[in-house]
């Protein structure tokens, strides 16, 4: 038998309690309630948006893990590609209405006759045709796996061409990155790598086409396996970045003349003072400057330069939870000033983020973070593209990961918020 060494006196627990100030016990409270709160609906801090999942991709049929954005065509539809799946398995390009109805498949891809694995998006031309690339496949023997291919279609996926097969010599290899049309009407884009087996192998390739296929021409070797395409700025000249190389091996941005001309790298990232690293290339702004993002150092940057290569300024450093890690993809210059992006992994779900931010740094929001509830993932993970302000000011996008049956899915989906962005 034990005696109980205390019992329960309301007295003592009312006069305990009447030490402290009732003010200070209702703060104590609430900052308990809240703690609680976040911990177990850590969605409610993450999400300053509402996501609608528009469709979600499958293992089989319209093609599954789309690693770019979206582009909205003259016909008012939302054309994008996916690397893997379709009919034939190698990747697709589709479209669907604003709305998420009206999903098609426009194109199959078979690796050897019109390419495969899909990680660029495509473009309209000024014909009204789209335009894009493969990355590998197509029947050139110059690759393992193929060199990759440029391909153009109609809007309603009728009169597929394969425009150039790149062989892996004279034309580069694995072109990850899309294309442009310049105001000059040439097509221009880049490879990652040039002539594989050789001193040259790890340099990548600047070219122009025009659209018919015709008139290819190399224009210039670029070090160190270019990510991303180029965007003709309104001074006329390219611009883009490099992942690697430059001054101190970790990227640059550089401005190149449309015939190959006047290289000149007016970014040398260094890892410590500027990042590391650019996946993505850039976009310019009205007011003039250039917006990127780095994936280095740890959780990547995002920064805007002058076209001339001064007043770079760092604007964002990701810290991997309330603001993403690794931005993959790069900025859309929206309306109103804003920047729009994704990150591909980080925020409180730890499968990437949407965000918004100012030209000039200030009022940084993470818009979505994805899988907050964790696996299954059923609203996407790890958005790799960009994303997209439609002309309505409706904001698109893409994940790569989960949404459906599988954790290779993928989703489309559309971002709104309650204040700035209409739904």
């Amino acid at each position: 038998m034990y005696a109980s060494k205390s019992r329960f006196d309301v007295g003592s627990v009312i006069s305990f309690f009447s030490r402290f100030d009732p003010a200070k016990l209702l703060n104590l409270w609430l900052f308990g309630w809240l703690v609680c709160f976040f911990a177990l609906f850590p969605a409610a801090l993450a999400q300053t948006s509402t996501l609608t999942t528009m469709h979600s991709f499958e293992t089989s049929g319209g093609g599954y893990t789309p690693h770019s954005g979206l582009i909205e065509g003259s016909d008012g539809y939302l054309y994008g590609t996916t690397a893997s799946g379709g009919e034939d398995g190698f990747g697709t390009v589709y479209k669907i209405k604003k709305d998420g109805t009206g999903f098609v498949s426009l194109v199959s891809f078979d690796f050897y006759s019109n390419g495969s694995y899909l990680l660029a998006g495509v473009t309209e031309g000024s014909d009204g045709y789209l335009y894009g690339t493969s990355s590998n496949g197509g029947n050139s023997s110059g690759c393992g796996l193929g060199c990759g291919t440029l391909y153009r279609l109609k809007k309603d996926g009728t009169e597929f061409s394969t425009l150039v097969t790149f062989n892996g010599s004279t034309s580069g290899s694995i072109p990850t990155a899309g294309v442009i049309e310049a105001s000059d009407g040439y097509l221009y884009g880049t490879t990652q790598y040039s002539m594989p087996f050789d001193e040259f192998y790890f340099y990548g390739t600047l070219y122009r086409v025009k659209k018919d296929g015709t008139e290819f021409k190399t224009l210039l070797y670029l070090y160190s396996r270019p990510q991303a395409g180029v965007i003709e700025g309104s001074d006329g000249y390219l611009y883009g970045t490099t992942y690697q190389g430059g001054a101190h091996n970790y990227g640059t941005v550089y401005k190149v003349q449309k015939d190959g001309t006047g290289f000149n790298p007016i970014v040398n990232f260094d890892s410590v003072s500027n990042g590391a690293n650019p996946y993505a290339g850039v976009s310019e702004s009205s007011d003039g400057y250039l917006y990127g993002t780095t994936v280095g150092p740890s959780f990547g940057t995002l920064y805007r330069v002058k076209k001339d290569g001064t007043s770079f300024t760092k604007l964002v450093t990701f810290d991997g939870v309330t603001q993403g890690a690794n931005p993959y993809a790069g900025v859309t210059v929206g309306n109103g000033g804003w920047l729009y992006g994704t990150t591909y992994q980080g925020g409180l779900g730890g499968h990437g983020t949407t965000y918004q931010v100012k030209t000039d740094g200030t009022t940084f929001k993470m818009l979505y973070s994805f899988c907050v509830t964790g696996v299954p993932c059923n609203d996407g993970a790890n958005p790799y593209g960009e994303i997209l302000q439609t002309s309505s000011g409706l904001l698109y996008g893409t994940t790569s990961g989960n949404g459906g049956s599988t954790p290779f899915g993928g989703t489309i989906f559309k971002l709104c918020r309650s204040r700035g962005l209409r739904c």
